[in-house]
C-alpha cells in the first residue's frame, strides 16, 4: 500500500510541473498602407492602414471614413478614441482588419491614430 501511495505521489509531482513554453511562430503581419479604392479589392481580414479623414458616423461605432480615393465604413470603438477629439477635419491612421460581410466591405479598426493638427 504505501509503495502504492508512493508511486502515486511522484507521479502527481511529474504532472504538476509547469511547463516552459513560448511560441516562436510567425506573427500577425503587419497593415499594409493603402487607400480606401485600393482596401475595396483586398481578401476578407487583410491587415490595412487607411490615412485620411473620419468624416460622419453612420451609426453606433460606424463611420464613414475619406481619402482622396473614396469612401468606406469604419468600425472604431469608443474606447480607441481615448479621449481624443476628432473631427472632419483632423487626419488620422487607421489600423485595422477588412470585413467582408454580405456584399458590403469595411474596416474593423483596431488602432487609431491623430497624424497631424485640425486644417
Amino acid at each position: 500500500m504505501k509503495r502504492i501511495i508512493g508511486i502515486a505521489t511522484i507521479v502527481g509531482s511529474i504532472f504538476s510541473i509547469p511547463a516552459m513554453a513560448e511560441y516562436t511562430g510567425p506573427l500577425k503581419t503587419a497593415a499594409t498602407t493603402v487607400t480606401v479604392k485600393e482596401a475595396k479589392t483586398m481578401n476578407d481580414d487583410a491587415a490595412v492602414s487607411l490615412q485620411g479623414n473620419i468624416v460622419g458616423q453612420l451609426r453606433e461605432e460606424h463611420y464613414l471614413f475619406r481619402d482622396k480615393t473614396g469612401t468606406i465604413d469604419v468600425e472604431i470603438e469608443s474606447y480607441l478614441f481615448n479621449g481624443i477629439t476628432v473631427g472632419q477635419d483632423t487626419p488620422v491612421t487607421l489600423y485595422g482588419e477588412l470585413e467582408r460581410e454580405k456584399g458590403s466591405v469595411g474596416v474593423e479598426v483596431y488602432r487609431l491614430d491623430v497624424t497631424g493638427p485640425k486644417k
